[in-house]
């Protein structure tokens, strides 16, 4: 994550973390959470403009542990949140856009929470910032 802090700071954004201070160890693959983590951050990074923020968070509930990444990024409009999953396909496909990458990130880390167990929820309004989350087992105590 520390590639995110300096890209943010590069952008001249604000990047916070509020993590649950609990202990709790999930039920994950480390290495691809890791990386499913990383490109959410490098797109919140990508689509909030300079000044803005990003907020990394996690919060336990009901033996879950809920991840989430908000921004007050530019936003997408809610009709088309479903197209951002889908593989080489990005919002903006003209040939004038400003924003790189292949469009296959987020349908990628999409397939490696589901094969967590889980799915990668995206709430957002366009020009409002988006909210991107998931949630995760604990990992059950083998000494009970």
């Amino acid at each position: 994550l520390l590639d995110a802090r300096d890209k943010a700071r590069a952008k001249d954004l604000i990047l916070e973390g509020e993590i649950d201070p609990e202990d709790v160890e999930i039920e994950a693959d480390q290495e691809k959470l890791g990386w499913v983590l990383n490109e959410l951050l490098a797109n919140a990074i990508k689509f909030t403009p300079a000044k803005g923020s990003i907020k990394l968070s996690s919060q336990l509930r009901n033996k879950l542990v809920t991840v989430s990444i908000a921004d007050s990024g530019i936003g997408i409009p809610s009709e088309r949140i479903n197209e951002a999953f889908e593989p080489f396909h990005q919002l903006d496909g003209s040939s004038t856009r400003k924003f790189g990458g292949t469009g296959i990130g987020l349908s990628l880390a999409q397939a490696i929470i589901k094969a967590h167990g889980s799915e990668i929820d995206i709430s957002s309004n366009k020009g409002h910032g988006t909210i991107v989350s998931f949630s995760l087992k604990m990992r059950q105590n083998t000494s009970e």
